[in-house]
């Protein structure tokens, strides 16, 4: 209780270890991490959600990713993947919570070290980083990516560099913004229903994980019944009225950023927002399509 009441919401969603981003084919293990998923998420919607109860079961969900599917920086006596992750999820739900955080923390801290050893000169960082994410995509079978990538002019801008970091300053809004106040009833929005959530994943491509340490492959295989689908469309109806701890509701919309050089010079910012809001955008979008164009029709046709 202590670690987690310890660890902020603006920690959660800056997650920096390098999470894994498909689970290791093993059926138990997939069984495993859907009941300890569903678990937690049951848990954080049992209790009010201005109550302490209720803030620890969402951290400890999202922290999921970051406690159970670290990339192992090491594999000591040539352990298999899955054996790995497996002895996570078993000290998990033997409830060995100390010794979970503990050792989440020291392999964070190891593959940071490793990252820092291979960037002892930073004047090939950007090419570093896209021959790695070149590498990735090839080991997760993504080769029309890959081979995009490799063709791509665009390069990686170092965000240590001293012009980048006011390049991008600079993109920031740095007025208040203005509260916008509509000038007509607005209409209760619907509830989302399990059947929402299902269509929406099934229309969702394999992407890249948000702040959190989540995506969609992972939301994919947790929502694996119907129960799960209720949980999640619970959980989505919960953030849309607002009724999670105020402090988790805050950082929801924060971003990973990336940011690409410009063939002129300049910067373009991308931010990757965490996964459970696209896949909340992406519901919304799909629910009320026909009804949104039916509504901006003939002046505007498109929506996204």
């Amino acid at each position: 209780i202590e670690i987690i009441d310890s660890t902020t919401w603006n920690q959660i969603f800056k997650c920096s270890a390098r999470i894994l981003k498909t689970l290791p084919p093993a059926p138990a293990l997939l069984h495993a991490f859907r009941y300890i998923a569903s678990m937690t998420l049951h848990q954080a919607l049992q209790a009010s959600s201005a109550s302490p109860q209720a803030d620890r079961a969402w951290k400890l969900f999202f922290l999921l990713p970051w406690l159970l599917l670290q990339s192992p920086a090491h594999r000591p006596n040539r352990r298999t993947l899955t054996s790995i992750i497996s002895e996570r999820v078993n000290n998990f739900l033997a409830l060995k919570f100390s010794d979970l955080f503990e050792a989440a923390a020291a392999n964070a801290n190891a593959l940071r070290d490793q990252q820092q050893d291979h960037q002892v000169n930073s004047s090939d960082l950007p090419d570093r980083k896209k021959q790695f994410r070149i590498q990735a995509e090839l080991a997760n079978g993504n080769t029309s990516k890959a081979a995009h990538l490799m063709e791509s002019t665009a390069t990686f801008a170092n965000p240590d560099d001293h012009e980048v970091k006011l390049q991008l300053n600079q993109l920031f809004i740095k007025d208040p913004i203005i509260q916008f106040q509509p000038t007509v009833p607005v209409a209760t929005p619907k509830l989302l229903v399990p059947k929402d959530i299902e269509n929406a994943i099934k229309h969702s491509r394999r992407s890249a994980a948000g702040s959190s340490g989540w995506n969609i492959t992972f939301i994919r295989a947790i929502c694996g019944s119907k129960n799960a689908l209720t949980l999640m469309a619970t959980m989505f109806n919960r953030l849309l009225s607002q009724q999670v701890p105020p402090d988790l509701f805050a950082t929801f919309a924060s971003g990973l950023l990336t940011s690409l050089r410009k063939p002129d010079g300049g910067i373009r910012p991308i931010v990757t927002g965490d996964a459970f809001l696209r896949l909340l955008s992406k519901t919304i979008t799909m629910k009320e399509q026909r009804r949104i164009a039916a509504t901006l029709e003939p002046i505007q046709v498109g929506v996204g």
